[in-house]
């Protein structure tokens, strides 16, 4: 959790001598969701203050999950706040190859998965009464069973695969034609072109 709390407070900003009231709903939101107060990596001002007569301020925060050992601490990007009198935080997130790992569920067009999936529904569908609806309840359990023939059809005729970095099922000849155009675009005659 992080932004420009507009609070300010003696707990962060050592310059401000002050105690606020909103502190504590701050505190009790941010300890709901188990987050403790992060402590920037490079300690300092987060609003900059366009009146040199007037000090700068922290009142961006960040709140994290202690337990979380991958980013248990954020920086302040001082150098990135213009045009705003703000300097954003940042905290590094690791993200592994086996994250990267999704599974999901599929059936192959033209397969013959397809075909038994579309069977089911057509089979199961026709024979459903639709000609009784008459009520409340009654439109209610027909949208039930209907809602249950496709979920059957797709749990007993999907199957899972896996998507990862290297997965290209979107891949066709079509991408194979125009990535070899490219390729033979890019010679250096075309490149003394636009010199």
């Amino acid at each position: 959790m992080a932004g420009d709390f507009n609070i300010w407070n003696s707990d962060w900003d050592p310059q401000y001598p002050h105690y606020s009231a909103h502190i504590n709903d701050l505190m009790i939101i941010a300890d709901s969701f188990d987050l403790d107060l992060s402590t920037p990596t490079n300690p300092g001002p987060t609003r900059f203050a366009g009146n040199p007569l007037d000090s700068n301020s922290i009142l961006n925060l960040m709140f994290i999950n202690p337990q979380n050992r991958e980013y248990n601490n954020h920086s302040i990007i001082e150098h990135h706040r213009y045009p705003s009198d703000h300097a954003p935080l940042s905290v590094e997130i690791q993200i592994s190859a086996k994250n990267t790992v999704i599974p999901r569920c599929s059936i192959k067009p033209n397969s013959k998965d397809k075909l038994k999936y579309d069977s089911y529904i057509l089979t199961n569908m026709s024979s459903l009464c639709s000609s009784d609806l008459n009520s409340k309840d009654k439109v209610e359990k027909f949208t039930n069973d209907v809602a249950n023939i496709f979920n059957t059809a797709w749990n007993r005729f999907s199957k899972e695969t896996k998507i990862t970095k290297h997965s290209k099922a979107w891949w066709d000849q079509e991408c194979d034609n125009n990535l070899r155009t490219y390729h033979q675009s890019q010679t250096t005659d075309n490149w003394t072109k636009f010199k």
